[in-house]
């Protein structure tokens, strides 16, 4: 999937300047930029996907669970 350009993320980040939610961004990125929701809610959030692998790595990261690189998944076993 191609990367999102920097005027959706400068969108996104106008948007949550003006107070709007995160899930009003996504609803808004998905029907103008045809974007899955995944994508859309991280740039909502303002997140890279390297971010977003971060935060999974910190909330579930043990035995046999999937860790994530911000590329690709990989399993994980004991």
């Amino acid at each position: 999937m191609p990367r999102p350009s920097k005027a959706l993320r400068a969108e996104s980040a106008r948007l949550r300047d003006l107070g709007w939610s995160y899930r009003r961004i996504a609803a808004e990125l998905r029907l103008r930029h045809r974007v899955n929701a995944r994508v859309a809610y991280r740039l909502a959030h303002g997140w890279t996907q390297e971010e977003v692998a971060h935060q999974w790595n910190e909330r579930w990261s043990g035995a046999g669970s999937v860790v994530k690189t911000g590329n690709h998944d990989t399993r994980t076993y004991p």
